[in-house]
Formats: C-alpha cells, structure tokens, sequence
C-alpha cells in the first residue's frame, strides 16, 4: 500500500484542505485498487470530506461524502457503484446535536426506499406517509 498526502496551508479564510490518494498492491505488485480522499477544514469548525474508492480498472465502487456543521451536526452519503460505474445505492444518515438522528436509503433511481430516525430522548421514531381520499369515503353512519 502506497499513500501520497498534501495538506494547503490556510487561506485568507483560514481553511485548510487535504489530499490522500493511496493505492493498494497484491503480493505480485499488481494494483487491486485505490482511495481517493479530499477534506476541507474550515476556521469556523465545519467541514466537508469525500472519499472514493477505485477498483482495479480504475472504476469508483463506493463514495462517502460527509459534511459537520459549526454546532456539531453530522450528515453522511453513501454511494455504491455498479461495475459500469452506475450509482446503485445510495444512503443517507443524518446525526445532530441534540442527540437526534435518522437514515434513509435511495435506489438506483433516487427514490427513497426507507426512512427511520432515532431520537435518544424519545427513542426509535418511525416516519410514515400515508395519502387519504376523502372523496371515497362512505356516507357517516347513523
């Protein structure tokens, strides 16, 4: 394995990025893949942070973008990819502050698929949707 990292200095913002690639060999010397990563730091506290992950053809098979804001939230996507390099799931988890989170899952086509949230007070939170006809309702009963 073979990791090249370069870190910015801070801009006038006071924002620093970093850059990892590293690569991974077999016991021949041969490439089975890599990992590509890019993080920002910015002066306030948040950040934003992505990693790929390559096969050995050099197509992506996953990616995590994560994103932390000044009051300590947290949100994460997951990417797969097929072997043509199409998204195929992804995933979405979001935890805050105070001490609330939740999950949601896509498939291929950006459609939500599930949802659930977690709210330590509370406990386990379950979102449902539901569509009422009204117009179909029967007449009242006496």
């Amino acid at each position: 394995m073979e990791t090249e990292t370069t870190v910015s200095a801070p801009d006038e913002h006071g924002t620093t990025t970093s850059e990892s690639t590293t690569v991974m060999y077999d016991e021949n010397g041969d490439t089975t893949g890599s990992s590509e990563n890019t993080t920002t730091n910015n002066a306030d506290g948040s950040s934003q942070s992505t990693t790929t992950n390559y096969n050995a053809a050099g197509d992506p098979t996953d990616q995590e973008n994560t994103e932390i804001d000044t009051d300590g939230n947290n949100s994460t996507q997951n990417i797969e990819y097929d072997e043509d390099g199409d998204p195929v799931v992804t995933g979405y988890t979001i935890d805050t502050s105070d001490s609330q989170s939740g999950s949601k899952e896509f498939n291929a086509d950006g459609v939500n698929t599930e949802f659930y949230g977690f709210n330590s007070v509370e406990g386990f939170v379950l979102n449902m949707h539901f569509t009422i006809d009204f117009t179909a309702q029967p007449a009242a009963q006496d």
